[in-house]
């Protein structure tokens, strides 16, 4: 099993919550994509990693325009990942292990790290909406009055 699809549902759920539903929808859709053109294409063939490339393009150029700190935090790991691509054709193009290719699947490991690190302020959000004040750690369970 496929980790996108996971990765895809996770960003699905996350899209409930409505502060951030624009950027997580767009993530959703750039990660299923990408694992629709990994599934569609042989991994020699030059239509999967353009495919990819253009794919994780429109989604950072889509999440700018949301204009939220989570849209510019996401479009700027698929930028990241741009520039992860780059580097790995450079060293295919050589024919030489010179910048990432020894590296790469850690890198790409790790910049999907840093987009569930992006989880958090959605999480946040959707908690803050719900639970207010002070002692809010100690409201009980039906939120109608607190338990000091």
């Amino acid at each position: 099993m496929s980790f996108m699809p996971v990765l895809c549902g996770l960003f699905l759920l996350l899209a409930i919550h409505p502060s951030h539903r624009r950027e997580w929808l767009i993530v959703a859709c750039v990660t299923f994509l990408v694992w629709a053109n990994t599934e569609a294409f042989d991994k020699n063939d030059p239509r999967l990693y353009w495919n990819r490339a253009i794919v994780t393009f429109v989604g950072a150029g889509c999440l700018c325009w949301c204009r939220s700190r989570l849209g510019f935090y996401h479009a700027t790991i698929y930028f990241l990942t741009l520039s992860a691509y780059g580097a790995l054709a450079f060293d295919v193009s050589q024919g030489r292990h010179i910048l990432i290719y020894n590296y790469y699947e850690a890198v790409v490991y790790g910049l999907v790290g840093c987009q569930l690190i992006g989880v958090f302020p959605t999480v946040r959000t959707a908690y803050n909406d719900f639970v207010h004040g002070r002692f809010a750690i100690f409201t009980d369970l039906q939120r109608d009055k607190t338990t000091l």
